[in-house]
């Protein structure tokens, strides 16, 4: 498949402008203008590295405890992991141990998403870093139910992709031509429909829905992720889900909210870049997700070294609570619940 939109999205620009009559004057200085961004790029982006790295260093002032506390949770539950695939991975295999592979591949990328976190709260974007939790938090639910189910639901858990594969088959075969793709070639569509009917005949109708996965155990032929969070104990966590979703739709509560401003910002200020505000929220749920997901690997198959790094990571996020709360009330106290000026 080919999948280059550079081409469609520069027409699509073009298209744009053309729709207006744009006198030759201004076509000509709307042509220098670029000309001049292209010319003064160098000294632009310094100018705009050195304002990041001035930010860094002031975000790092106030949150550089919780924030080294965070970065050592995010090593050793690497470490963890991988210690943990290489132990038991030739056993799993050959005991055709779903809920391992399934939950290896899931705790590998809470350690990604965990890292994207942190990078973005390194730079001032506890919105964005907000947003990702989010994900960490569907991980982390994901990997609890099938952590608390049996070999089946991990099996069609890893199955569903072939679901997912078919839908993006369609959607690619519907807009290939109106984004200037390559047609998809028939024994593509083919092998899809195959497959999602091979999947459909083997695990039921419902399978075929958004987490239809997880229908059998839910008794739901079209479940939702609440579904699964009410299955696993984890439904008190939605008002959170909720706030870091606002930094993920174009709804308009999230225009007005941002948790990088206080309350007496929000109708003042228009966030259009990084605060030194408001890391406290993604970085504890970062730390309770990361480690519930530790938690649901190592005691899928405990050992007694395992659970004692598993202890210890434990211990470590209680620190990490601590420190994001002593930082975020020291910077309330600082500035009286505005945000410092880049």
């Amino acid at each position: 498949m080919k999948t280059d939109g550079s081409y469609t999205n520069n027409k699509e620009n073009q298209d744009y402008l053309d729709r207006f009559n744009i006198p030759s004057e201004v076509k000509e200085a709307i042509k220098q203008f670029h000309e001049d961004i292209i010319n003064n790029a160098s000294d632009t982006l310094q100018g705009n590295n050195e304002e990041i790295k001035n930010f860094k260093r002031k975000v790092n002032n106030f949150w550089k405890k919780p924030l080294d506390l965070l970065d050592l949770l995010l090593i050793y539950s690497r470490q963890m992991g991988s210690k943990f695939n290489n132990e038991m991975r030739a056993i799993a295999e050959k005991e055709n141990d779903y809920v391992f592979l399934a939950l290896i591949r899931l705790h590998a990328k809470g350690c990604l998403v965990s890292q994207e976190i942190v990078t973005l709260m390194k730079h001032g974007y506890a919105s964005g870093a907000d947003a990702r939790w989010r994900t960490l938090h569907e991980i982390a639910v994901t990997a609890l139910f099938i952590k608390e189910h049996d070999n089946e639901v991990a099996e069609r858990y890893l199955n569903y992709r072939g679901i997912e594969t078919y839908y993006a088959t369609v959607q690619y075969k519907k807009y290939a031509a109106k984004l200037h793709y390559e047609p998809l070639q028939k024994d593509e569509e083919e092998n899809a429909i195959n497959l999602k009917n091979s999947l459909i005949k083997k695990y039921g109708k419902s399978f075929e829905h958004l987490y239809g996965w997880a229908s059998k155990e839910l008794n739901k032929p079209r479940p939702k992720f609440t579904d699964i969070e009410k299955a696993v104990g984890s439904e008190h966590m939605r008002p959170y889900y909720k706030m870091a979703s606002n930094a993920v739709h174009a709804e308009p509560n999230g225009t007005f909210f941002n948790i990088g401003l206080s309350k007496a910002d929000e109708e003042k200020i228009l966030l259009a870049g990084p605060s030194d505000s408001g890391l406290a929220d993604p970085g504890s749920g970062t730390a309770v997700s990361l480690n519930l997901i530790n938690a649901i690997l190592i005691t899928s198959r405990p050992t007694a070294e395992n659970l004692i790094i598993l202890q210890a990571t434990s211990m470590l996020v209680n620190e990490i609570n601590e420190a994001f709360l002593e930082a975020h009330k020291f910077i309330e106290e600082q500035t009286k619940g505005k945000a410092l000026p880049i």
